[in-house]
């Protein structure tokens, strides 16, 4: 089933009620699925219900796992042009709901580095911004 965001989900009906299998499937292994956690797919692919592709994560963590946005400019993660300055790039995450600039570039790859380093320093997973199916 494709859900309102576009992504594509297995859904299981229990008496009329639709429940996504990677949480039932979750809660087969584990028993259940603690208060304020969701169940992530790790490659990205919300049809790939395999145990060891499901991971058990805040909404925070689940966020450092977002594929490339349909509406990305630069063809990078985390780069846009700059507002004032066209001829430059700046390099920005949103971490935890706040916008953080992480610097002005000349070139998109240099923005894109910096954006890289921030992951690496922030516990982004290795598959985020990833240009990856629904």
């Amino acid at each position: 089933m494709v859900t309102e965001d576009g992504k594509s989900y297995r859904k299981v009906c229990v008496e009329r009620v639709q429940i996504l299998a990677h949480r039932i499937i979750w809660i087969m292994v584990y028993g259940s699925i603690p208060d304020g956690m969701e169940i992530d797919h790790e490659n990205g692919d919300g049809l790939d219900n395999r145990i060891s592709n499901l991971r058990c994560v805040t909404h925070g963590t689940n966020m450092k796992n977002v594929r490339l946005a349909k509406n990305n400019t630069s063809g990078f993660k985390g780069v846009r042009r700059c507002a004032t300055k066209s001829e430059r790039w700046q390099a920005y995450a949103v971490m935890d709901g706040t916008f953080k600039g992480l610097g002005s570039y000349s070139t998109a790859s240099e923005a894109y580095a910096a954006r890289l380093a921030f992951d690496e320093s922030n516990g982004y997973h290795q598959n985020h911004g990833q240009e990856r199916p629904l």
